[in-house]
């Protein structure tokens, strides 16, 4: 990981997003549910994520278990819990984890969301051509 990256990460701790809440807190933020404006935001997210860098690269030689354990420790002592943490190698691990995991969630999020909602769409087509149906048998 380069020092700008890891400069990054800590940015992550410390920097505020366009709504107030901590740029730490975007990363724990889950999908919500399937419109295209969320799916537009989740995509931007994926991006945002993406500016990091390769996160698979990072955890090269770790196991996924102990990414996991990493990425929920960070989650749950917070932004002051993990923010606070001495030596700063093991901040740095931990939000590197815990964005990582970010990454996957939202790689996973975006094809479910985008075929929840395709499913919406070709439920309510499917109503309409049905009623149109049944309207145009009466005439």
């Amino acid at each position: 990981m380069s020092a700008a990256q890891r400069a990054g990460l800590m940015r992550l701790l410390e920097g505020r997003d366009s709504d107030g809440t901590t740029l730490f807190n975007r990363l724990k933020k889950p999908a919500k549910g399937p419109t295209w404006s969320y799916f537009e935001n989740l995509a931007q997210r994926l991006e945002w994520l993406d500016e990091f860098g390769d996160t698979d690269v990072w955890r090269d030689g770790v196991a996924e278990g102990k990414i996991t354990d990493f990425a929920g420790e960070c989650g749950r002592g917070g932004r002051r819990g993990t923010a606070g943490l001495r030596p700063p190698v093991k901040r740095i691990a931990l939000v590197a984890a815990l964005t990582h995991k970010a990454r996957m969630r939202v790689r996973d999020d975006l094809p479910t969301m985008f075929c929840k909602r395709g499913a919406t769409k070709i439920a309510q087509v499917r109503a309409e051509l049905e009623k149109t149906w049944r309207t145009s048998r009466r005439i």
